[in-house]
């Protein structure tokens, strides 16, 4: 899935997502994928499957898992330009 922001178009980045969910609340206990499911309503094994890259979560999430881990949704994204087109 594409993702458009501010003009740049950009592709869902799980490393990047799993990088803001265990930064977020430092000094504390950090967030689990348990705690992200539950916050954005969806599975455990759905937070897990957008970290592994093998899913990208729909843009209204994006944003919700952008506030949730306090930083810009394009934390979460990789620009398009920097990504392989081969498959």
């Amino acid at each position: 899935m594409e993702y458009d922001v501010d003009g740049t178009r950009y592709r869902w980045d799980g490393r990047a997502a799993a990088r803001c969910r265990r930064r977020v609340r430092p000094g504390k206990q950090r967030l689990t994928q348990r705690d992200v499911a539950t916050a954005v309503r969806v599975s455990r094994q759905m937070v897990s499957m957008w970290e592994a890259g093998l899913y990208s979560p729909i843009p209204e999430r994006v944003a919700a898992l952008a506030a949730l881990y306090q930083c810009e949704r394009a934390e979460l994204l990789a620009p398009l330009d920097n990504v392989s087109r081969c498959r």
